[in-house]
């Protein structure tokens, strides 16, 4: 499985990437620290399924770009991903 993390706080994406790697169910953790990274690196690997996510831990306030504008983004983005990614906030 592999998991996108979009947050600001670093404690919380150090515990949780300690946590999901603990379940030995994930094979890889992408951490963006703004909603704008994952959305560039969604454009950039949109023809490569491998690379994008099974799930997004997704938080709502970031700088840059927060996780609302994110969603609204992503909405545009994934018709074009050919993915179903759930989130999680």
């Amino acid at each position: 499985m592999k998991v996108c993390v979009i947050d600001d706080d670093d404690i919380y994406q150090f515990l949780l990437k300690k946590e999901l790697k603990h379940t030995n169910l994930v094979d890889r953790v992408n951490v963006f620290t703004d909603g704008q990274k994952a959305i560039d690196y969604f454009l950039d690997n949109r023809h490569s399924e491998s690379h994008l996510p099974d799930v997004i831990f997704l938080d709502i306030n970031m700088p840059i770009m927060n996780g609302w504008q994110f969603l609204e983004e992503f909405k545009k983005l994934k018709t074009r991903l050919n993915k179903h990614i759930p989130f999680i906030w």
